[in-house]
């Protein structure tokens, strides 16, 4: 390898720390960095912040500079786990960075053998675990992407992650804490065909489920991780949909607001959070996986059991209508002819086209479908959405 690219690579790693190193909090030093919680929660704000900005920089990078960036990493890591003349809280912030960058180039680096080097998973392959969506935000439409209008992201969200997220991986099945709260609402939707339309009108809260307790107590466990300060509120809801919806030319990205209502009456969230990370896996949410944004929107960011409960089951085994995208196209539930779908099963928007039954009549259309894991639901519009 050349000296120069050596330098290059090292240069750049230097730039991206002092940009970066100064904009996450200072990190306790509490016994191994890397288990330590506030170390992988700036890993992973570290991570979509890197992604955004040079994944499509790494994609390109041949084998031989992708071995240069990685020998350069974990240099700087070994390097500064033994400079005892840099305290705790400065190392434990440039470790975060240099794992996070470590990760993006595992993830998005076009080389097998250092994307698999580094990859620990010591959990038994018998727990069902999903790949974290952090970072998973593109320009274009892309299977197993958002494709996002917002680009850049503020604060908010989960502020700890718990122990259901390892590395790039996280398991459902430790995710077990819950906002508590159990607070009925008057809820009101109704979905009516009025000609070519559908229209769509409610109050914003459920019809069919109660909420948590929301803001999150300074009592309840969920408050550990995710210390979501928002009230959920009533709000008038009111959109006039295609009622035979269309492909349009190209696709359209999604907000960061609502993309879809649910058949309980409840909005329908892209999967990423404030942040920018994978929504479902780092913030926590109420039994019904629902929780209220700073306007007091109450909101979904995938489909929980309470709204497929609240469906009647006429399909035999297909996927259930659980609620309607903002371009008219239907949203249905995750199983088809008794499979569970994955993104393998579906389009860069997250979608397919068959025949369904659409109000009431077999008819080929495109439609959604959710996912257990990311992004969901809707990784981008395939047909127009209404404003």
């Amino acid at each position: 390898m050349s000296t120069k690219k050596y330098l290059i690579t090292g240069v750049i790693i230097s730039i991206v720390i002092g940009v970066l190193s100064s904009a996450v909090m200072a990190l306790p030093a509490k016994g191994d960095y890397k288990t330590n919680s506030n170390f992988l929660s700036s890993k992973s704000i570290y991570k979509v912040l890197l992604k955004n900005k040079y994944s499509s920089k790494i994609e390109s990078l041949s084998d031989t500079k992708l071995q240069i960036l990685v020998t350069k990493i974990d240099e700087l890591i070994s390097k500064y786990e033994n400079d005892r003349n840099i305290d705790d809280r400065k190392r434990l912030k440039i470790f975060s960075l240099l794992h996070a960058l470590r990760d993006v180039v595992n993830e998005d680096g076009n080389n097998q053998s250092i994307t698999q080097k580094y990859v620990p998973d010591t959990t038994p392959d018998t727990i069902e675990k999903y790949e974290l969506g952090d970072g998973k935000i593109s320009s274009s439409p892309k299977i197993g992407y958002i494709y996002s209008c917002v680009t850049r992201f503020g604060g908010g969200g989960a502020w700890k992650d718990g122990d259901w997220i390892d590395g790039n991986y996280w398991y459902p099945s430790k995710k077990t804490v819950h906002v508590d709260g159990n607070v009925s609402w008057d809820g009101e939707i109704s979905f009516t065909l009025q000609g070519d339309k559908r229209v769509i009108s409610g109050n914003g809260v459920p019809e069919d489920h109660n909420t948590g307790v929301f803001p999150v107590s300074r009592n309840d466990d969920a408050y550990n991780y995710d210390r979501n300060p928002n009230s959920i509120d009533d709000y008038k809801i009111y959109y006039s949909l295609p009622a035979n919806p269309k492909i349009a030319g190209s696709a359209s990205c999604v907000g960061m607001g609502t993309i879809g209502i649910s058949t309980t009456g409840v909005a329908l969230f892209n999967g990423l959070d404030a942040v920018g990370r994978d929504a479902v896996a780092h913030e926590i949410q109420d039994n019904c996986e629902g929780h209220p944004e700073r306007d007091g929107v109450y909101h979904y960011h995938n489909i929980g059991s309470c709204l497929e409960d609240s469906v009647e089951d006429t399909t035999n085994g297909s996927a259930k209508l659980v609620g309607y995208a903002l371009d008219g196209f239907g949203i249905y539930g995750n199983q088809e002819d008794g499979k569970n779908l994955t993104n393998d099963d579906l389009d860069e928007c997250h979608g397919h086209s068959h025949t369904i039954s659409w109000d009431g009549t077999d008819k080929k259309i495109y439609h959604y479908h959710a996912t257990a894991n990311y992004p969901y639901m809707v990784g981008c519009f395939k047909g127009t959405p209404v404003k």
